[in-house]
């Protein structure tokens, strides 16, 4: 759940791409990163990221996850 919750930062605020995210979390595998995601959140990454309101201009998607 915590992986969840540092992913839904990044797409809130970053352009970082789901495949990349997927692996700073730890997920070798973005389907199955999208799979445990939806689970959780109830939606797609994709979809979350469109309706979570990103702020524009945030984020390079060079961004590092301490942790992860």
């Amino acid at each position: 759940r915590l992986r969840i919750e540092r992913g839904k930062v990044l797409l809130r605020t970053t352009d970082t791409s789901l495949v990349k995210i997927a692996g700073l979390l730890g997920y070798e595998d973005q389907s199955y990163f999208t799979k445990v995601f939806k689970k959780i959140v109830g939606q797609s990454p994709g979809r979350f990221r469109e309706s979570a309101g990103r702020v524009p201009g945030r984020g390079s998607g060079n961004e590092e996850i301490h942790g992860a």
